[in-house]
């Protein structure tokens, strides 16, 4: 989690990517936890304004792509929840907003065909992926081990 924020902290100061959007292909791989975990560690960076937003399935009382035009506008950093990705991928207009995306994916529990049907859906809609986070993941090598290789 501390090296996608130190990346995220880079594209943002060093590219100006203000945006990072982070997907998940069904729904229930922890997307949501991810935004507001990262949100939690890039604030204690100084003169870093982070804003989580939430994309609502089917729309908002106000139009998506100018709450989020607005959200960019007063923020340094932006994360958006994107979770079920393929079930309800959002407004597309969102996705001219989107900087860079980042795919959750949750150890045993999130399939190997719909993890590439997200990607080529993102390709599709030319979102660069950054990364991946691999959520809930059991070590099969004991904690000990890694300290004496490390």
């Amino acid at each position: 989690m501390i090296e996608l924020s130190e990346e995220i902290l880079l594209l943002s100061h060093k590219h100006k990517k203000k945006c990072f959007a982070f997907f998940s292909p069904a729904g229930g791989e922890g997307v949501t936890y991810i935004c507001h975990k990262l949100a939690s560690i890039l604030s204690s960076h100084k003169n870093t304004a982070i804003f989580c937003a939430q994309q609502h399935p089917g729309g908002d009382t106000c139009d998506e792509g100018q709450c989020l035009d607005t959200i960019l506008q007063n923020s340094d950093i932006v994360l958006v929840d994107s979770s079920g990705f393929l079930r309800s991928p959002g407004n597309p207009e969102n996705f001219d907003f989107y900087d860079c995306g980042v795919l959750v994916i949750k150890a045993g529990v999130t399939r190997r065909e719909l993890a590439k049907e997200t990607l080529k859906r993102l390709k599709r809609h030319e979102i660069r992926i950054i990364g991946t986070v691999l959520n809930n993941s059991k070590r099969v090598i004991p904690n000990f081990v890694y300290r004496i290789i490390s």
